[in-house]
């Protein structure tokens, strides 16, 4: 059954009265089924989840024993798995309520269908100077600086145009990887020596089975599980530091305060306010009204101030921005417009076609 499973999933974890007795998980004594047991677990280079020595099965008579086993493969290592004894009375069986705890299921994010691989940028190896290169020598080279907007209509062409240069620029200088449902994000190369050391305390062990090499195995396990905790918290901690979507987001599709100048139509000399151009043309890079989740009364305060926005961005908010980030497809567009809005690029390039738009409007 479990050569079956295995052809499907490296996530397995078995629990189960298997009446297995045996000294390796802190019985007593070693019957014909630990033993049979305890050969499989080693030929399936499997990890025993129970607390060493902690009895799960007492009998009429006071006696206990360690019968009930929860063996998982090494892959689950990475979600942290917490075994425990529940101290509660059960009817009608002598056996302990045994609870499992699994942290972080990011693999199981998608329900309803089948996480299939797919590429995502990655930030982290960006060249974000030769990137706004790119994108001012491709403004320049196709005179969009200078085009006259004559009308709302054209804004589609000229956001096209944007459009494209943004993502050629994005594809030469932003490294691109792959995403599958193994992939962690906070994942980082010391935990990769790291956990090469908790094998290597395990393979000792296996070739000489003392306490002494079973303890400094535990022990160094249990650091790795310590240090896979701290990466995922400095993981989010620093992308909650550098999290600016929801203000500038605010601040392109906020109308301006101050009384603006109409212009005349000359065609039909219909009044035309000049934000509502740029409107039209914001409209058609932050149509994606989910990502700006309404704040609570406390964390409103004014856009103008000098308040950073690590103060009043609830982690509860962010989790949800970042939750519709990745993984993102190479192509998709939202993807590279979210990290230059993190970056400061996009409300830059945004300013240059205000004015662009107000010189136009001025002229005509």
């Amino acid at each position: 059954m479990y050569k079956k499973i295995k052809k499907h999933t490296d996530q397995i974890i078995l629990i189960g009265d298997l009446n297995a007795r045996h000294q390796h998980w802190g019985d007593h004594v070693n019957n014909t089924v630990g033993k049979k047991l305890y050969e499989k677990i080693i030929e399936y280079d499997l990890e025993i989840d129970n607390e060493f020595g902690v009895p799960i099965y007492s009998d009429s008579q006071g006696s206990s024993s360690i019968i009930d086993l929860t063996l998982h493969t090494e892959e689950l290592l990475l979600f942290s798995p917490k075994w425990s004894v529940v101290k509660q009375q059960l009817n009608q069986t002598d056996h302990e309520l045994i609870e499992i705890n699994l942290h972080d299921l990011e693999w199981k994010k998608s329900t309803f269908q089948p996480f299939q691989s797919m590429c995502r940028w990655n930030y982290s190896r960006a060249d974000w100077t030769k990137f706004v290169q790119n994108i001012d020598d491709a403004i320049r080279a196709t005179g969009l600086e200078a085009t006259l907007i004559r009308n709302k209509d054209e804004i589609d062409k000229f956001a096209k145009q944007i459009y494209d240069i943004l993502l050629n620029a994005a594809h030469v200088t932003i490294p691109k990887v792959i995403v599958n449902k193994n992939s962690k994000y906070w994942w980082t190369p010391e935990l990769t020596i790291k956990r090469k050391l908790v094998r290597k305390f395990r393979r000792w062990y296996k070739e000489n089975r003392s306490p002494q090499n079973y303890n400094r195995y535990l022990e160094e396990q249990k650091r790795f599980k310590t240090d896979i905790e701290t990466a995922k918290q400095g993981y989010w901690s620093k992308i909650s530091k550098s999290m600016k979507l929801r203000t500038i987001q605010k601040k392109m599709s906020r109308k301006p305060q101050q009384p603006i100048p109409y212009l005349i139509d000359k065609n039909n000399k219909k009044f035309v306010e000049k934000h509502e151009i740029v409107q039209k043309f914001i409209d058609g890079f932050c149509s994606d009204n989910s990502l700006i989740d309404n704040t609570d009364n406390n964390s409103r305060q004014d856009l103008n101030t000098n308040v950073k926005i690590d103060e009043f961005i609830a982690g509860v908010e962010m989790n949800n921005i970042l939750k519709q980030m990745s993984p993102k497809k190479a192509a998709d567009f939202l993807g590279i417009q979210i990290i230059m809005i993190q970056q400061d690029l996009f409300h830059s390039i945004l300013l240059k076609f205000f004015n662009a738009v107000v010189t136009t409007a001025c002229i005509l």
